[in-house]
């Protein structure tokens, strides 16, 4: 827990238990600027206020946690941590971790005059950068009564947690579906999981003819994007692949190309079509004649040739399970990416369910035709690809009605 101790020119130093983790006279960033004190006591104590009144009355209350954000595009709000989720949550992660964990049914906050005006005095020019101000929001919830003696926090994100149990840890990946069926249950989440696992193919370090990075072996020329040429990510010789759940929706041979544009100036950074101009992907028909092209190395990645891996995959996220459920859920697939090839770095896979780094923009139904996931050896700057579409696209090789969904890290 933050505290603050004070003296007659102000705050002094904050503390974070014993730990000393701000401190006036010797850290090396002040509070920007320091004349704002004042408005910082003002705001704290009108949103703590708010706070209050908005949650009087309830009932089950185990935790309250109240945000008051020193941005212009944040607005203050409050969170009721419910005593059945606190004694499910808290098994897994620990009370604080999961006090801090809720997020669900936020309200805004009405605060009173006197703390708008406060509030548009700490941000007339910008969002203020304030480190010291969840000391001050705590020591205004703290003197609050909140319903059913609940423990309050303030600004819990800068707040440090309190040690986190540990969570169930993996010797090795699943081999199959009962032994990820056991690992379902052992982290407390319901069967019927097992329904949403795929199996995928990771490309991890041999010797085969697919490759990842490295100069494109075509037809014909380089591709270029208005002069500059795309970078190759990918090349998969299809007869390589290992035949698992899933093999059937590709093509049984030849070889499948994907390049992307990865200039500043052609970068992808929404999702295309892959027919775009940006992108080539394409399968050529076995005994076509690819040639290694010869290139500019600004325009080459690292080269590493693969072999395929089966693996079981899960989706990266749950947003439907409950919130003590999705704590379990998460440290099941942080485990799961901790053992299995694919999913952790390198990340690159075909079919299964890859590890996103933001999001997944899959529709129901799609199939990931193959993920180029985070690879620093590779010298990527922390881009990511994901082609995917519904299975009789993939089948019958459309591959313009594929979908190419870049992110960034």
């Amino acid at each position: 827990m933050l505290t603050g101790e004070y003296d007659a020119a102000g705050l002094l130093r904050v503390r974070d238990g014993d730990r000393v983790v701000w401190d006036r006279a010797l850290h090396g960033i002040e509070p920007d600027p320091p004349s704002t004190e004042a408005a910082l006591e003002t705001w704290a104590a009108a949103v703590a206020a708010a706070a209050e009144r908005a949650v009087a009355g309830d009932t089950g209350v185990a935790a309250v946690k109240v945000m008051a954000p020193l941005s212009r595009h944040e607005t203050p709000r409050v969170f009721v941590v419910d005593r059945a989720y606190l004694e499910k949550a808290e098994r897994r992660v620990g009370r604080s971790e999961a006090i801090w964990r809720h997020w669900e049914d936020g309200r805004s906050l009405e605060v009173d005059d006197e703390g708008l005006r406060a509030r548009r005095t700490l941000l007339q020019d910008d969002d203020l950068y304030a480190p010291h101000f969840a000391a001050i929001l705590q020591r205004h919830v703290d003197e609050r009564t909140w319903p059913d003696g609940a423990v309050a926090l303030g600004n819990p994100e800068a707040q440090a947690p309190a040690t986190v149990p540990a969570a169930p840890t993996l010797e090795a990946a699943p081999r199959d579906e009962a032994e990820l069926a056991a690992l379902i249950a052992r982290f407390d989440l319901p069967a019927g999981l097992i329904e949403t696992a795929r199996w995928g193919l990771a490309l991890v370090e041999g010797e085969g003819r697919s490759r990842v990075g490295g100069p494109p072996e075509l037809p014909g020329e380089w591709p270029q994007h208005e002069g500059r040429p795309l970078t190759h990510v990918m090349t998969i010789w299809l007869d390589e692949l290992p035949d698992v759940p899933g093999r059937e929706h590709l093509p049984p041979d030849g070889t499948l190309v994907f390049l992307a544009a990865l200039d500043e100036e052609d970068e992808l950074v929404e999702p295309v079509a892959g027919d775009d101009p940006r992108v080539l992907l394409n399968r050529f028909e076995p005994g076509t004649a690819l040639q290694r092209l010869a290139g500019d190395p600004e325009w080459t990645l690292e080269e590493r040739r693969v072999r395929f891996e089966p693996v079981l995959t899960l989706p990266d996220r749950r947003d439907d399970l409950p919130p003590d459920q999705q704590l379990g859920y998460e440290q099941l697939y942080e485990a799961l990416c901790a053992v299995t090839p694919g999913l952790g770095q390198p990340g690159h896979l075909v079919l299964g369910h890859p590890n996103f780094a933001h999001w997944d923009t899959r529709e129901p139904g799609d199939i990931t035709l193959l993920h180029f996931g985070y690879d620093y050896d590779l010298s990527i700057d922390g881009r990511a690809f994901t082609v995917h579409g519904p299975p009789d696209d993939v089948r019958a090789g459309r591959w313009e009605r594929l979908t190419v969904t870049p992110q960034l890290f």
